[in-house]
C-alpha cells in the first residue's frame, strides 16, 4: 500500500526471516609501552588475559605472556568469540657497561697499586666498600668491583 510521496503507510503481512545482528566487542589487548632492558637480562611481557581467548605470538607461543631475553619487536594476535586484536612492542637491548680490572698481580711491600673500574660516571661499589672509580690498593686480598651504568645495567668485575 503506497501513501503520497511513494512511502508505505501500512503494511497487512509480513513474509521472510527475521535478522538479529550482534556486535561482539573486539578483544583489548596491550603488550604495554615499548622498553629496553639490560643484554643478559629476560622481560616477561604480557598481552591482557581473557579467560577463554587463544593467543599467538610472533614467536609462536600460545600463551598469554612470553619471556623474552632477546632485542626485537614481539606482536600477539587475541581471538575471542571469532574476532580478533593485535599489539606489539619493541624491547631494545641495552650494552651492559665494561670493567676490566688487572689480572692477579703481586706489588712489592711497601708498594700501591691502581685499579680502575673504567665507565665514567657509572655508579661503583668496591669489594673494600669505596664508591670511587678507582681505588688505590697496597693490602693482599681479593678485589672487585660493581658497575651499574646509567641505564641500571650493571656488571661485576
Amino acid at each position: 500500500m503506497r501513501s503520497r510521496g511513494g512511502y508505505y503507510s501500512g503494511i497487512s503481512s509480513l513474509a521472510g526471516d527475521l535478522v538479529t545482528i550482534n556486535v561482539i566487542p573486539l578483544p583489548l589487548v596491550n603488550t604495554g609501552n615499548d622498553t629496553s632492558i639490560c643484554t643478559g637480562d629476560i622481560i616477561s611481557v604480557k598481552a591482557n588475559s581473557i579467560a577463554g581467548a587463544a593467543y599467538l605470538w610472533s614467536t609462536g607461543k600460545t600463551t598469554d605472556s612470553i619471556e623474552v631475553f632477546s632485542e626485537g619487536k614481539y606482536a600477539v594476535l587475541v581471538s575471542f568469540n571469532g574476532c580478533s586484536s593485535t599489539d606489539s612492542i619493541n624491547i631494545k637491548m641495552l650494552p651492559l657497561p665494561t670493567a676490566s680490572l688487572v689480572k692477579d698481580t703481586s706489588i712489592c711491600e711497601g708498594k700501591e697499586l691502581l685499579l680502575d673500574a673504567s665507565n665514567s660516571g657509572s655508579a661503583y661499589n668496591w669489594s673494600n666498600a669505596q664508591t670511587t672509580q678507582t681505588i688505590i690498593v697496597s693490602e693482599p686480598g681479593k678485589y672487585f668491583v660493581l658497575v651499574t651504568d646509567i641505564n641500571s645495567c650493571i656488571i661485576l668485575d
